[in-house]
């Protein structure tokens, strides 16, 4: 029964984080004047990187992009949902989450500073995605949080050592 509450738990987290990311792109992009650009440069990029002599529609990018973007959201809720279920009897794991956070916001950080060269995605910087990150994780940590209240307790003794 647990196995399925972190199935179910980690979809919903993933599919709000998603939609959190999703909805800042969008609200930047109807700011400049081009709605569903920047999922559309990504999905473009993306399948540069996934095989070269892919042309597709715009549409088609933003499609294929969306769906690449909610299912590794997805993958990420279910494994923080794991890993909030791991820390009812080894409360240390979630100092190990906090550093995973850490650790894949720089990260994403650097592939988007890499990635921002003029000939692939010039026009993403590094604060919109990082932006975007936050906006994810803490939507993300709200919805986990809030159904799981006895979070903090357990947070806290991982953070002094405690088990």
């Amino acid at each position: 029964m647990a196995n399925e509450r972190v199935w179910k738990e980690g979809l919903v987290a993933g599919v709000l984080g998603a939609g959190a990311v999703a909805l800042w792109f969008l609200i930047l992009d109807l700011l400049a004047g081009a709605p569903l650009a920047t999922p559309a440069l990504l999905g473009r990029t993306l399948f540069s990187v996934l095989g070269k002599g892919i042309d597709w529609t715009p549409s088609a990018y933003v499609a294929a992009y969306t769906i690449f973007h909610v299912a590794a959201f997805v993958v990420v809720g279910i494994i923080v949902r794991a890993v909030v279920e791991a820390s009812e009897s080894i409360p240390g794991v979630l100092a190990g989450l906090l550093l995973f956070f850490v650790i894949f916001e720089l990260g994403s950080y650097y592939i988007t500073a890499f990635l921002s060269q003029p000939e692939t995605m010039g026009r993403l910087s590094w604060w919109r995605v990082g932006v975007a990150n936050l906006i994810a994780a803490v939507v993300m940590g709200w919805y986990l949080w809030h159904g799981h209240p006895e979070l903090k307790s357990r947070f806290s003794r991982a953070l002094v050592g405690q088990s």
